[in-house]
């Protein structure tokens, strides 16, 4: 069953009867507080410093994170208790959630080396993830309509992105202007060309090892002649350090990648950043998520905007359901959970949970980028999770524009399917049935495939409305208009079949038009019979595409905004209903499957 959570449901519905650990340290005098959308910090500030009997030093001292309205408060802890404080502010209607600011560690990585070489991509026993088939599909790199995709790896001791490696797929804020004290792309970081390092509020991305290697499972260069290769050759891998392990700092860490997300939806990609998934390598051992309310009900909102977020869960063989875990006892969706396994399928050193734990990907004895131009083997949940992250942004770059449309329409929709596509491509795993949401091992060409099979094979068709006497659009007092119907063939494959059925409203019969031949990266025109137009109306053509012996993949060329349209190559009918004025302004048409409700294109007005 897979986890959910509403942004304003409370964890205690996720998780029966657990028995966690006492609260996890946490900096004495802070809090941290997700306010609802519109309240003004220095509200909630004022509210409880205006009357003398609440006399707490309780103020605002840093805004984590613009879009969700995260805030760190201090307080004065020789006035007020801290769990009194806690209790108070969190009870305030004008109040999401509030908690203490805890510590956070970095997970600590068991020794267990063997002779490196890189199993997790192709086994001989076939417990990998197939990436050599995958890579058939796609190296990664943009999606099928050319958004480069960006994975954030949030770490607390930095990376080093110049090895050999991985430099050519660092991502940088080519907006930027590096070093000159100006928020040159206007997103609110100043000089934030390579990357975020909120604790000190530059792009200062400190050397850091374990950061190399989960940057290499993610996005290492392939195909170049050095060393191994990431899950995706190309991806583009945002540097953010977290610098002093506060909760508040990983906040602000997260709030990065979501800025940038947010500003690249609302710019439909000119500006900010494709970040399509973050990996937290990190985390709280035996945290009980219940005290961790801002930062569980964050991933819902890095989910809104399209973020999915992978998390490496504790290096313990402990069940995180029972005894908790931070972040991977998120309840939230958005959060991606990893357990580790080896190149048998199985899980030693890692946690587990059948209701926590989404999945597993290969952790142990991993052969990733060392140092500034070697790779080592090395082990640990640390680089299960980059391994999925890694995957995530290999099914974007999946030859599929519909999926590609749908991360810029839809984003959180386009984020649910692809973790759908994740959870249900794992090979099942025995071990892992009670262990795991999904009781199995990440395989990204199943996770591809059925990205793929969502994505019906199609042929691009322009349509273009010729008024007879009148091109220009404007149909009143027409005797005839004549819908001319261009076919591309914009897949791989040559067509040796083609042909069309269609029928038209208020006309006694049906027709058939033989196109034949219709060879990959060809086109041709149909001129359907003229349509008899007396009156402006609405004039319904249901045609039927056909194809054999070859299928098309999409196209990604563009082509007139006010003329195209795609159809799936696949027998289905479909339905084109033009609405004729006399105004060109006012001439529209829309394709959809016949008797369905589902827009697949429109087109028009006209001038």
């Amino acid at each position: 069953m897979l986890k959910i959570l509403t942004a304003f449901l409370t964890l205690s519905a996720l998780i029966s009867s657990p028995v966690f650990a006492q609260e996890t340290p946490y900096v004495e005098g802070e809090l941290i507080v997700m306010l609802h959308k519109g309240v003004s910090p220095d509200l909630l500030s004022s509210r409880y410093n205006a009357d003398p009997a609440l006399d707490n030093g309780f103020k605002h001292q840093q805004m984590l994170s613009e879009l969700s309205n995260i805030h760190l408060f201090t307080f004065d802890p020789a006035a007020i208790a801290d769990k009194d404080i806690l209790k108070l502010i969190a009870g305030d209607e004008m109040v999401r959630a509030a908690q203490f600011n805890h510590y956070v560690q970095e997970r600590n990585v068991p020794n267990d080396p063997q002779l490196g070489s890189q199993w997790h991509h192709v086994n001989p026993n076939g417990k990998d993830i197939d990436s050599d088939l995958a890579w058939d599909i796609t190296t990664g790199g943009t999606t099928a309509n050319g958004d480069e995709i960006v994975v954030c790896v949030i770490e607390p001791g930095g990376t080093n992105y110049n090895h050999v490696d991985l430099i050519a797929n660092h991502w940088r804020n080519t907006a930027e202007i590096p070093n000159n004290g100006i928020d040159d792309d206007g997103n609110g970081y100043v000089d934030d060309y390579d990357g975020w390092r909120p604790s000190n509020n530059s792009d200062n991305i400190q050397f850091g090892s374990h950061g190399t290697a989960v940057s290499g499972m993610i996005g290492a260069k392939g195909n170049n002649g050095i060393g191994g290769s990431g899950v995706n050759w190309d991806v583009k891998i945002m540097q953010v350090q977290i610098g002093s392990l506060t909760e508040s700092n990983v906040i602000a860490a997260y709030a990065y990648p979501h800025t940038m997300r947010n500003i690249y939806n609302n710019t439909n990609g000119a500006q900010g950043a494709f970040v399509v998934a973050t990996n937290a390598s990190w985390g709280i051992d035996y945290a009980n998520p219940l005290n961790y309310p801002v930062w569980c009900n964050y991933y819902d909102d890095l989910g809104e905007v399209g973020i999915l977020n992978c998390g490496a869960t504790a290096n313990n063989n402990v069940n995180i359901d029972v005894v908790g875990d931070m972040p991977t006892g998120c309840g939230s969706p958005y959060m991606v959970s990893v357990t580790s396994t080896n190149n048998n399928d199985q899980r030693t050193f890692a946690a587990y949970g059948a209701t926590t734990i989404d999945l597993a990907a290969p952790g142990s004895s991993v052969f990733l980028p060392s140092g500034s131009s070697s790779y080592s083997s090395t082990s640990g949940t640390s680089f299960a999770s980059p391994c999925v992250a890694g995957a995530i942004a290999l099914v974007y770059s999946a030859p599929c524009s519909e999926l590609a449309n749908l991360a810029l329409s839809s984003p959180q929709v386009a984020a649910d399917n692809v973790r759908n596509y994740i959870f249900n491509g794992v090979d099942p795993v025995s071990q892992l049935a009670t262990q795991t949401v999904t009781g199995g091992r990440l395989n990204v060409k199943n996770a591809l495939d059925l990205a793929m099979d969502a994505c019906a094979p199609q042929v691009d068709l322009d349509a273009a409305l010729t008024g007879v006497g009148n091109p220009e659009g404007v149909y009143c007092n027409e005797s005839e208009f004549i819908p001319v119907v261009t076919l591309f063939n914009a897949g791989a494959n040559n067509l040796t079949s083609v042909s069309i059925n269609y029928g038209i409203s208020g006309q006694p019969t049906s027709s058939f038009v033989w196109i034949g031949n219709l060879n990959t990266g060809t086109s041709t025109a149909v001129n359907l019979p003229a349509v008899s137009v007396t009156s402006s109306g609405s004039y319904q053509f249901t045609a039927t595409i056909w194809a054999v012996n070859g299928q098309s993949d999409e196209n990604p060329a563009n082509n007139s905004a006010n003329s195209s349209f795609e159809v799936a190559l696949d027998g289905q009918q479909i339905s084109l209903d033009i609405l004729l004025d006399c105004w060109g302004s006012e001439t529209t048409w829309q394709i959809q499957p016949s008797g369905s409700p589902t827009l697949l294109a429109s087109g028009g007005p006209y001038t």
